[in-house]
Order: C-alpha cells, then sequence, then structure tokens
C-alpha cells in the first residue's frame, strides 16, 4: 500500500516540480498540489504505521520515535523519495536555465560568478560581512585575484 501511495506522490511532485511540463494556472494545478500533499502525509502516515511489523528491524540507539522512524527505518525512504525528487528538479531546472541563458553569464567568462564573489568578498561599513571567516575571505579574494 505504502508503495502505491509513494507513486501517487512522486508521479504527482513530478507534475507539480518538473521544468519541462508547467500546469495552467487555475483548478488543475491547485487540484495536483492538494492531491500531492494529501498523498504525501497519507504516505507518512501509512509508512508510520508499518513500523510496527514484523519485518521492520530494531532500533538499537534510543531518541525520538519521529527521528528513529525518518533516519533508521528502511521504507522511510518513500518519505524522502518526493523531497529528493523536488531538489533534484530544482537543481536541474537551475542548471538549465544557466546553460540555455541568452547572456550566457554564468558560463561565458563567468561574469556571473566573479559578481558573486565580489559582493560575498566585500566588508561593508556597517553590520557583519557576508563571509565571516578571514581565511575563506582571503581564499575568494585569491581566486578574484588571478581571474580564476
Amino acid at each position: 500500500m505504502a508503495i502505491l501511495i509513494a507513486a501517487v506522490a512522486a508521479i504527482l511532485l513530478f507534475l507539480l516540480a518538473n521544468p519541462w511540463v508547467e500546469l495552467e494556472q487555475g483548478t488543475i494545478l491547485q487540484v495536483v498540489t492538494v492531491a500531492f500533499w494529501a498523498s504525501f502525509l497519507l504516505l507518512l502516515l501509512a509508512l508510520f504505521e508499518d513500523r510496527k511489523s514484523a519485518e521492520s528491524k530494531d532500533v538499537e540507539i534510543e531518541g525520538p520515535a519521529s527521528a528513529r522512524f525518518l533516519f533508521n527505518y528502511s521504507r522511510a525512504g518513500l518519505f524522502w523519495l518526493p523531497i529528493r525528487l523536488f531538489v533534484g528538479f530544482s537543481w536541474l531546472e537551475s542548471g538549465w536555465g544557466k546553460a540555455t541563458n541568452p547572456d550566457n553569464a554564468w558560463l561565458g567568462g563567468g561574469s556571473a560568478l566573479r559578481a558573486y564573489w565580489e559582493r560575498a568578498a566585500a566588508i561593508p561599513d556597517e553590520g557583519r560581512p557576508p563571509i565571516t571567516f578571514e581565511w575563506y575571505r582571503d581564499f575568494i579574494n585569491t581566486l578574484l585575484n588571478n581571474n580564476a
């Protein structure tokens, strides 16, 4: 049962988060979003109840039941599946946007990365700098000075 619910949640998340197919704003998007969260919560409940089965392994360390369930129970991987798919699709979408950018500031000369490093290594007149470790700021400045 949990595998079926996980498959439904993964398909719904694929429809919501993939960068290649966009759902129209409106009723369809709302239905898919609500269906995903409902199936995700149902999966979490099904997996939590399944931990009592004879096939589940004994946990030798003590800790909160929720942490033991999420990190030590092998079937809880189905809980992490939608999260991993979301992070993966977000990573792919970000990379695809950088690779296909018409200005190509990320791949063509690195001007976007240089601007990011310059902002990160700057020491403001007031407040804390973005990089608080001197050795790391020196490392970024060395990369900037050598046009890396």
